[in-house]
């Protein structure tokens, strides 16, 4: 619970970082950032009761819309099949930031007795699964929600503008479709007009609360797929030096891979 509610926080203070007029809007910040704590809390539950997968995230779309539209947002839908942005009109001229946040859930089965457990099941390449947010997007759709909450409140006092951006399909499309963040630029969510900064927030639980992590440069995980085809020369048992065993070799290109640290 605090941690989710330090996640809110540190993305609307970033924000204001950004802008460089913190001072101004501080105490109002907290008090936005106080009074809409708890719902924070109370969306996430229930996303994370509700979970979808990737391309599939319909009603977990709907509950973000009505909520994005009880604050008066510009608000566009059906991106990338159920991605959403929203727009926020600061009160003053000044940089468009964005923010976003991604909903798709995992095919995991949930195993613990929370009250808020998951028991959806979906398909997943042709098996009945279970799913799950065991991957804190539902944490990230409830931050972005309040964050978007507290700004509607002090909108005239902002310099610039802020837009929402709630991605699908952050695990990868499934198989045959298109989706995720590389379909929703395609379909042209910054052909108006492209933000100055875009920031994205991951909760986790390898660092101590209260602690944010980052870097330059690439900062988490992503997934590439490929094949090497290894070729083989046959021999003689009593003979493998005439030979090439592609099991061996194999073998060898995996322990290898496996040790690769990919970093700047």
């Amino acid at each position: 619970m605090r941690n989710k509610y330090h996640g809110f926080m540190l993305v609307t203070c970033l924000l204001f970082s950004v802008n460089s007029y913190a001072n101004p809007v501080q105490p109002a910040l907290d008090n936005a950032n106080q009074a809409v704590s708890h719902k924070v809390i109370e969306w996430r539950r229930h996303l994370h009761q509700y979970p979808e997968l990737s391309n599939r995230e319909f009603k977990t779309a709907a509950y973000i819309i009505k909520h994005l539209k009880s604050l008066g947002l510009e608000v566009k839908t059906n991106i990338a099949h159920t991605g959403i942005i929203a727009v926020l009109k600061g009160g003053h001229a000044g940089p468009l930031v964005a923010l976003r946040a991604d909903m798709d859930a995992l095919p995991v089965t949930e195993d613990n007795d929370l009250p808020f457990k998951s028991t959806v099941k979906a398909q997943y390449r042709g098996q009945q699964v279970g799913v799950m947010h065991a991957c804190g997007h539902d944490n990230h759709v409830a931050i972005l929600m309040g964050v978007a909450e507290s700004l509607s409140k002090i909108k005239a006092q902002l310099h610039g503008d802020v837009m929402f951006i709630f991605q699908p399909a952050e695990e990868g499309a499934p198989e045959g479709e298109e989706g995720g963040a590389k379909l929703m630029l395609a379909e042209g969510i910054f052909a108006d007009r492209k933000p100055d900064a875009v920031f994205g927030l991951h909760v986790t639980s390898s660092m101590p609360m209260g602690v944010i992590g980052y870097r330059e440069g690439p900062l988490m995980a992503s997934e590439d797929s490929f094949t090497i085809k290894v070729n083989g020369r046959q021999t003689h048992g009593s003979r493998p030096w005439n030979g090439v065993d592609p099991i061996v070799t194999a073998a060898q290109i995996i322990m290898a891979t496996q040790t690769i640290a990919q970093g700047k």
